[in-house]
């Protein structure tokens, strides 16, 4: 097993860090709660039995290990950076080299791609600890609002039912915000060799997150007793019927969408081979992605644990989230997929583009008219060939024609025999595929004891060439290039 792996690097690493004792601690408690309260809801919901009592003391646990396990991810310290001439010096004297890195004189040095690859590690860091901040915001949201609601009088606990699912929106969108940065750091801006000192692409997903915070206020106050004029009072807004539910399920649904794309999109980069996560925590990352489209009213629970086993789970899931963080930091794995990542986009935009021309290059010789004068030119073994094809192409796609070549052949003496010979050829074309064979020969030039008729298999490139191999009667192997002669 890798001295780095998740499972080894989880085992010497938990016996001398107490930030990582403690974040398992509360993944056992989470795991166990969240197991309580499922069976809880499901043996509730099946006998149809009363709501039972003892959720608040699970939402104020919650809240208290989630206050832990946030200030635990704040107070992560960030490695220091990786220097290009200490790993140099270190493979130097294993005698081996960073073959992926090997540069050409006319692209940047190496101390630049590391210079990058560490930016781009702090820089997603400096996010990933905002993510955090950005939920330590929305549990004390939540929780404020379970206090006003349950201890508070009857004009403040309605106005804070208002208010609530907005700010709980607001801070659940600013959570997702960060990670779609995360996403940018992670792609586009992890190719960069010149960029700005920001992502790409921040500026709009910023006016993005704040349009849809505008949106959901402007909508929430105009649908709200201020504007309503019917309604005196805001008690007797609540009481009646308002569209106060269908906009807290409306946003609530619209804000979950958003986190599970955002989240996604990040473990979704995470999954890359460069970084090697073990499958486990790849689903379950995805798992947690799927869990925020959950809406926080569950009305369907007679027990109320629904919502208990929905808020332990996601903090279980919170919990292997920021482990697998500190693995990929602490053992240099994200470190390395920026500076792989770097290296090969500099190839990849290159390759897609001879690709594709390709495509379309093989997508548009299907109706090429081979007939006419080509130029050969052959290379097989001890020996090459040039020479001029005559082809002439039926509407059924055979092929007939002459081709007189003159061939320069290395005998086993050291010498070279030259002699010309005029072959009488017939084909057929399928597609963007070519195949051409000899069924006569006549020695024009030189003398040869025997002569190996030729067939030739290639792909029409263009208009003017194509491209393939040949092989005669004896078994001899080449290559060979046809040129139009215009």
């Amino acid at each position: 097993m890798e001295k780095d792996s998740f499972y080894t690097w989880l085992i010497s690493n938990v016996k001398k860090s107490i930030t990582l004792k403690v974040v398992l601690i509360i993944s056992i408690v989470s795991i166990g709660v969240s197991c309580f309260a499922g069976l809880i809801s499901l043996n509730s919901f099946l006998s149809n039995d009363a709501r039972l009592g003892g959720q608040e003391f699970f939402l104020y646990l919650n809240f208290s290990l989630h206050l832990i396990l946030i200030i635990s991810a704040l107070r992560w310290k960030i490695t220091k950076p990786i220097k290009f001439n200490e790993v140099e010096l270190n493979f130097y004297n294993q005698q081996r080299y960073l073959t992926f890195l090997k540069s050409n004189n006319d692209e940047p040095r190496m101390e630049f791609y590391f210079e990058k690859a560490n930016e781009n590690v702090f820089r997603f860091l400096k996010y990933w600890k905002k993510i955090w901040i950005s939920w330590l915001g929305l549990y004390f949201v939540v929780i404020l609002a379970y206090i006003i609601y349950h201890y508070s009088t009857s004009d403040i606990k309605n106005l804070s039912i208002i208010l609530s699912g907005f700010l709980q929106n607001l801070f659940n969108n600013l959570s997702s915000l960060y990670f779609l940065i995360c996403f940018i750091v992670l792609s586009s801006y992890g190719y960069s060799a010149v960029r700005k000192n920001k992502p790409k692409g921040l500026t709009k997903i910023t006016l993005t997150f704040i349009s849809i915070t505008l949106i959901e206020f402007l909508v929430r106050l105009i649908l709200s007793p201020v504007f309503i004029r019917e309604y005196t009072s805001i008690s007797l807004y609540l009481l009646e019927e308002n569209p106060l539910d269908e906009l807290n399920l409306l946003f609530s649904i619209i804000s979950g969408l958003i986190a599970v794309v955002s989240i996604a999109l990040v473990v979704g980069r995470l999954e890359s081979k460069f970084i090697n996560s073990p499958l486990w925590i790849i689903i379950m990352l995805y798992c947690y992605a799927g869990l925020q489209v959950f809406i926080r009213d569950f009305q369907v629970d007679p027990s109320g644990y629904l919502m208990i086993w929905v808020m332990y789970s996601a903090l279980f899931l919170k919990t292997i989230f920021l482990i697998y963080a500190f693995w990929l930091v602490n053992t240099k794995r994200l470190f390395f997929y920026f500076l792989a990542i770097n290296r090969l986009h500099v190839y990849i935009s290159n390759e897609w583009e001879y690709i594709k021309n390709t495509f379309i290059i093989e997508s548009n010789v299907k109706n090429i008219d081979v007939s006419g004068e080509w130029e050969i030119l052959e290379e097989y073994k001890n020996g090459r060939t040039k020479g001029n094809m005559v082809l002439s192409q039926e509407k059924n796609g055979t092929l007939k024609g002459v081709l007189v070549l003159n061939d320069w052949m290395q005998t086993g003496n050291g010498l070279v025999r030259i002699f010309t010979v005029e072959e009488t050829i017939e084909g057929n074309i399928q597609n963007s595929h070519i195949n051409i064979r000899g069924t006569k020969v006549k020695i024009l030039e030189g003398t040869i004891d025997n002569y190996y008729l030729d067939n030739w298999n290639g792909n029409i490139i263009n208009d003017e060439n194509i491209v393939g191999k040949s092989i005669d009667e004896n078994g001899i192997e080449g290559h060979f290039i046809l040129k139009r002669n215009y």
